[in-house]
């Protein structure tokens, strides 16, 4: 099963950048952003993904069909399904029910 753990702000020492298109913020920056549910960046196979990005991996992944995965947080585990044809809102994204 796919599985993605989110990395937690107050965790981080260093500067965090996404290994697929390169955003990054300095700890205090991404903890902001993380609070105020702007972004979220996950570790998934030793490399670090932006929300936008994993959901571009979990897209290609699935293949145009529904998928279940997995996302780990503070010690718990989250079972979640992807339906790629799903629009979102404005604001919202895959990833909103775990801020």
């Amino acid at each position: 099963m796919f599985c993605a753990e989110v990395i937690n702000p107050d965790d981080r020492k260093r500067r965090i950048k996404c290994s697929s298109c390169g955003i990054s913020y300095a700890p205090r920056d991404y903890k902001i952003l993380y609070e105020n549910k702007k972004i979220v960046y996950f570790k998934h196979k030793n490399r670090i993904y932006c929300h936008e990005c994993l959901y571009k991996i979990l897209s290609d992944h699935a293949q145009g069909k529904k998928m279940t995965f997995m996302i780990k947080m503070d010690g718990y585990k989250f079972k979640c399904k992807l339906e790629p044809n799903k629009s979102f809102d404005e604001g919202e994204s895959p990833f909103t029910d775990l801020f």
